[in-house]
């Protein structure tokens, strides 16, 4: 299992032995968002999780996650 709050520590990602990474509101607890990196029936260990923080120069969006398994995929 890995871990990564995000830059603002309000998101915490979670990244599974199943590969599944579920992203979670520090302050609720309440689980934001669910996302399966596998690719058809293989299940591979999610192996690092990081945040790539938005564009500072007029970029309104918010940070992006990037994760890793363990087939080597980097999602």
């Amino acid at each position: 299992m890995v871990a990564r709050y995000d830059n603002q520590d309000t998101i915490i990602a979670v990244g599974s032995a199943d590969g599944i990474i579920k992203l979670y509101n520090i302050n609720t607890l309440n689980l934001l968002l669910e996302v399966n990196t596998n690719s058809g029936n293989d299940k591979y260990p999610t192996t690092a999780v990081r945040w790539r923080p938005a564009n500072t120069e007029g970029d309104t969006g918010s940070s992006s996650i990037l994760a890793a398994n363990a087939s080597g995929r980097v999602i």
